[in-house]
């Protein structure tokens, strides 16, 4: 993809929207990519590595006449001037524009015309026609192993949701749960907490994924990329590129109130654990989703 990108508009405070700013990644200088992995640290060690590297291999930049897309370097927000400034001057050269929203907030927006959306925290009944479900991108910490638990991992905090729908898993098939006391396991060192959590994905091959704050969950690209099996339950839940993959091969996906068919259901289905790891290498990883990215404008 040919993509336009003014280096210009991004700020110093931009450099910590490490997920927003991938247009920009392959194309910045050492300084400003050591600032971001020194702000991120061990969370995202990684994250960007690869477009940093080889990502010109991936987009080529270009002027804003040849391009297929101007991009927004930098998280959107619909208070910004910069992105009028950018979806005004994209307008008179007849072209769309890209910008992405990783946050937990599911309000609505009031988008330029011009502009196409991928926002992590959405819903199926509310996602506009310009925007696109943003994969909750994670660094690869993953080495596959295909032996694991026939049970349900979770380790994360409790909430009156998922206490209770966990229970109810609880009654009908083996969970193996870590609960935290807070959002980032504040009752531990980072890096142990880490360990742990993703420990609990490795050694079970379900993971349990409900939605947090925010209409999405990480932990559901973390237990792909990990090749285990997410088991969704649907909050209004809305997929990325359903009109391509079929995630009936790759997940469950389940309603709240159907908890007690979970048995009969894993039990009438077979999964690739490897295929799971591929499919997040394709699409879900930073570099597999820029490559791939036109499939998610489609």
């Amino acid at each position: 993809m040919n993509i336009y990108v003014n280096l210009h508009h991004i700020t110093p405070n931009d450099l910590y929207g490490s997920t927003e700013i991938l247009w920009a990644v392959p194309f910045m200088n050492e300084i400003a990519f050591e600032k971001i992995t020194s702000a991120y640290g061990y969370w995202n060690h990684g994250l960007l590595n690869k477009l940093f590297f080889t990502g010109k291999n991936i987009i080529k930049l270009t002027n804003i006449e040849e391009c297929d897309y101007v991009g927004i370097p930098f998280k959107y927000s619909s208070n910004d001037p910069r992105v009028t400034q950018i979806c005004e001057e994209a307008k008179i050269h007849n072209k769309k524009v890209i910008a992405f929203y990783n946050d937990d907030n599911e309000s609505k927006f009031n988008l330029p015309d011009n502009l196409i959306l991928f926002r992590t925290s959405v819903g199926r009944s509310n996602i506009l026609n310009s925007e696109r479900v943003f994969p909750a991108l994670i660094s690869d910490d993953c080495i596959f192993i295909e032996d694991c638990k026939e049970s349900i991992g979770f380790c994360g905090v409790y909430n009156d949701n998922r206490k209770e729908t966990l229970e109810k898993i609880e009654n009908v098939f083996p969970v193996n749960k870590i609960i935290r006391s807070g959002f980032w396991s504040p009752e531990l060192p980072k890096f142990k907490s880490r360990r742990e959590f993703y420990s609990n994905i490795i050694e079970n091959k379900y993971t349990f994924c409900m939605r947090g704050v925010g209409n999405f969950s990480y932990r559901f690209y973390e237990s792909l990329c990990f090749g285990r099996v997410p088991i969704v339950i649907d909050t209004d839940t809305i997929l990325p590129l359903e009109n391509i993959i079929d995630w009936d091969k790759h997940i469950i996906f389940i309603n709240h109130n159907d908890i007690e068919q979970l048995p009969y259901i894993i039990q009438n289905k077979t999964f690739n654990l490897k295929n799971n790891r591929d499919l997040w290498e394709t699409y879900f990883s930073p570099h597999g989703f820029l490559k791939n990215i036109n499939k998610f404008l489609n």
